[in-house]
């Protein structure tokens, strides 16, 4: 549309010039392509390409409109199995918004599409005071270069999840982020600025933050005060609310020594120690609800802005594998978005626990990044070759679905060789020079896969099996935390291709645990009374498997609810060598376990169909398996769950549709080797390579396989 030369002009070490396209003419619509090229110049490069968009309305008003369901994200109605990737930029990365270059962001965008990638995680992180410093005062550039940005995707069918924030929000001169009326200010100024530039565009939404922590700016990855008036004053209006104004009631509840009652906790009391030495552990249970509280209001309350400024939009939260501990939950978070979100990156040893762990059931869970973090040996060399860190990636991606994920996100389209931090330098799917890592074949065929299993899935049935996370026993301080769950979750999907629904001892409800055959409760040592209560009313319908000692709630009392259940004693610690009738007869404790854990004296009340069976060795903390894979079986079959049982240690989960069944198994031996999964009377055979994973798409009454991931042919028989 324009051809011209523009004088440039300054010193010969930098010059610079302004073309103006156009004259009067009123630009169409739409993306533009600028080469620019220095005549007469003897360096290389001399020439560039970049371009801009005219807002293209139409464009963006005709996208697919994304929705949830309780197990899937959706666009116009219909599931949409999230295969996605972060992105940036190739040439600028993280800098993208503030050197756009829409030609680079087109000729990859074309590339995702190619490969099927139908979804890209972006955004600010830190870099937020660069768009917005002080409240209000928004940088122009910055926006309409995230408006070109969506445009280009969206030209490509792809939907952006545009990120805020990272580790902590910004308080804008406050003393705390998620308290400070000042903070929030300039939060909400910054969201509706940005949001309502996209209302009702259909191509966008929202995370309010990559990977929070509750704790002072200094102190991430840890769940600890901050210590400003601002919490003083929302951690006294939190007691009143709960505990009442009784301060002799109080101090009795926590068993409080000193004069200050109420005041925030300190940091010895949060952690656990073999002597008491003047610690308030009760009170450390108390803080990390509260700081669970606060999270999860500050992301209601900046969902709420976002849907005021954007429309209805989607709105997540992006939490890593700290979820699974005492840094913001997503089962506890879960109310304040519209889906949770898990980045699985350290925990290689139980990355479907990182997913069971983190989704609800009424809501979808997005595995929101996945990738490989650089490990080096001694000498700096890569720890994994790039086929073994290729293989890796690829069961990351199956886990998720295995974890009944709604998708996952890959991190990241393009390696950042100007991030200062050796692990993080190196991940991604395409090198500085172009050139793509055997990784790239993971995503291309989950997408081949998912392209064609997509029209046949709904969301699922519900799981037979649920399992209670002890986060009551986690936000005591106590050890071992939720360990339990770990060596369940791994025993139920590898050796009976079972794998259960997680929910929080914090929001168990009898309507919750409604669908329930079996309900597991590992090692829990406390149970409030509202989680009693709903164990209580489960057991009428369901089997109710408690495992180990349960003393008392969290405050040391006995409430009625647990009274009727009747597990509840002092038990005793456990002795190096505790006689189990499971898998072999001995149960061991060692690594001084004997000076932290419990086991009940109570007599097993042996495996009714329903009702409370208590088992009274943890058997989740043994340093054998066989004997808690003994006790499953036995629970399993009272409960007359359908199994695919299997010596052969391979990750197996069928996710039951109405048209069709989703199969995932995953190998994590060196072996290649053959799952039999049963599906509706059907036992099929499917081989899995070593290090590898296949997922199957089978037509439920026919037992067609409509779709599977590359590998050697899929058997069946009845």
């Amino acid at each position: 549309v324009w051809t011209g030369t523009v004088p440039l002009r300054g010193p010969a070490e930098f010059r610079t010039g302004l073309a103006s396209i156009g004259g009067d003419a009123t630009l169409a619509p739409g993306f533009y392509r600028v080469e620019v090229t220095i005549d007469r110049v003897s360096w290389h490069p001399h020439a560039t390409t970049t371009g801009f968009w005219v807002r293209d309305e139409q464009l963006l008003a005709r996208g697919s409109r994304l929705t949830v369901s309780r197990d899937w994200i959706r666009q116009d109605g219909r599931v949409m199995p999230v295969v996605g990737t972060t992105y940036m930029a190739a040439d600028v990365d993280r800098k993208f918004l503030f050197e756009p270059n829409p030609d680079a962001w087109d000729r990859d965008f074309a590339e995702m599409q190619r490969l099927g990638i139908n979804f890209v995680r972006t955004g600010l992180w830190t870099a937020w005071s660069r768009a917005m410093l002080n409240t209000g005062a928004i940088d122009e550039g910055v926006v309409s270069a995230l408006d070109a940005y969506v445009q280009t995707a969206a030209s490509h069918g792809i939907h952006v999840c545009f990120t805020f924030f990272a580790f902590q929000p910004p308080a804008f001169g406050g003393t705390n982020p998620f308290l400070d009326p000042r903070a929030l200010d300039g939060q909400r100024a910054l969201l509706t600025l940005l949001a309502s530039r996209f209302h009702d565009v259909p191509w966008v939404h929202w995370d309010l933050i990559n990977e929070p922590s509750y704790a002072p700016a200094d102190k991430l990855w840890t769940n600890q005060p901050v210590g400003d008036a601002n919490e003083a004053r929302a951690w006294a209006t939190w007691l009143r609310a709960r505990h009442g104004d009784d301060e002799g009631a109080l101090r009795v509840l926590w068993q409080v020594p000193g004069d200050d009652v109420r005041a925030i906790p300190e940091l010895r009391d949060l952690s656990w120690a073999m002597i008491r030495e003047g610690r308030v552990p009760r009170k450390a249970y108390d803080f990390s609800l509260f700081s669970q509280d606060v999270v999860a209001r500050w992301a209601g309350t900046l969902r709420d802005v976002l849907k005021a400024a954007g429309g209805d939009q989607l709105v997540t939260l992006g939490q890593d594998e700290g979820g699974t501990d005492v840094r913001p939950a997503q089962q506890l978070h879960a109310d304040s978005v519209d889906y949770t979100a898990v980045h699985t990156w350290w925990n290689n040893d139980d990355l479907l626990w990182d997913g069971v762990m983190t989704k609800v059931p009424e809501k979808p869970n997005l595995h929101q990044e996945t990738g490989m973090m650089r490990l080096e040996d001694t000498d700096g060399r890569p720890w994994r070759t790039p086929e073994e860190a290729a293989r890796l990636l690829e069961r990351k991606l199956a886990y998720a679905f295995a974890a009944r994920g709604a998708g996952v996100v890959q991190w990241a389209w393009n390696i950042n060789p100007y991030q200062p931090i050796d692990n993080e330098s190196v991940i991604g799917l395409f090198r500085p020079d172009g050139t793509a890592k055997p990784e790239l074949r993971a995503l291309r065929e989950l997408a081949a896969f998912f392209a064609k299993a997509s029209p046949s899935l709904e969301d699922f049935e519900p799981d037979p099996v649920v399992l209670v996370i002890p986060h009551a026993r986690l936000f005591s301080g106590r050890p071992g935390g939720v360990d339990a769950t770990k060596r369940v979750i791994h025993l139920l999907a590898e050796r009976f291709g079972i794998v259960p629904t997680a929910l929080s001892d914090q929001r168990l409800t009898a309507a919750r645990l409604a669908h329930a055959r079996l309900v597991i409760v590992p090692d829990p040592e406390v149970l409030d009374e509202p989680a009693a209560t709903a164990l209580r009313d489960a057991a009428n319908h369901a089997l109710v498997l408690v495992t180990g000692n349960v003393e008392e709630d969290p405050y040391g009392r006995m409430s009625d609810a647990l009274e009727a259940l009747g597990i509840v004693d002092e038990g005793r610690p456990v002795a190096q060598h505790e006689r189990t009738r499971w898998g072999g007869g001995w149960a061991t404790y060692d690594a001084r376990q004997s000076e932290w854990l419990r086991r009940s004296t109570r007599p097993e009340t042996g495996a009714p169909p329903k009702g409370i069976w208590l088992e009274p060795v943890p058997l989740a903390f043994a340093r054998e398996q066989a004997p808690l894979a003994a006790l499953l079986k036995t629970a399993l079959d009272a409960a007359h769950i359908q199994t695919s049982e299997s010596d052969v240690p391979v990750t197996a989960r069928v996710l039951l549709a109405p048209r069709a069944a989703l199969v995932v198994c995953v190998n994590e031996t060196a072996e290649d080797t053959v799952r039999t999964v049963n599906v509706e009377g059907r036992a099929f055979k499917i081989p899995v390579a070593a290090g590898q994973s296949r997922l199957a798409l089978i037509e439920r009454g026919t037992g067609r396989v409509l779709a599977a991931t590359t590998g050697e042919a899929i058997a069946s028989s009845r």
